[in-house]
């Protein structure tokens, strides 16, 4: 990091898990408002996150609780795909 003072050096570690927790607070209310649940490209895509699977395994470490279910559609080539689907658990009702 050359080039970056000392004090932007503690600060940068600072910022970047505030954004985390931005991230995982985001992820938690928007499973609360879509009981039916969230892929991860609904994540990427409403709430800009880059990387929800790690956002969301943070949340389970800490005690949220977030079930995990495969889904399955067909693609447009008529192949079927599967994908996670996250919600939250009973718990957090």
């Amino acid at each position: 990091m050359k080039g970056i003072s000392r004090k932007d050096k503690v600060i940068l570690p600072q910022m970047e898990e505030k954004s985390k927790t931005n991230q995982r607070i985001a992820i938690v209310q928007y499973l609360n408002e879509h009981p039916e649940g969230a892929t991860v490209r609904d994540l990427v895509v409403k709430l800009n996150i880059n990387s929800p699977t790690k956002r969301i395994s943070e949340l389970i470490r800490s005690g949220v609780s977030i079930e995990k279910r495969w889904a399955h559609r067909m693609n447009s080539k008529g192949e079927k795909k599967r994908f996670m689907r996250y919600r939250l658990g009973k718990e957090n009702e």
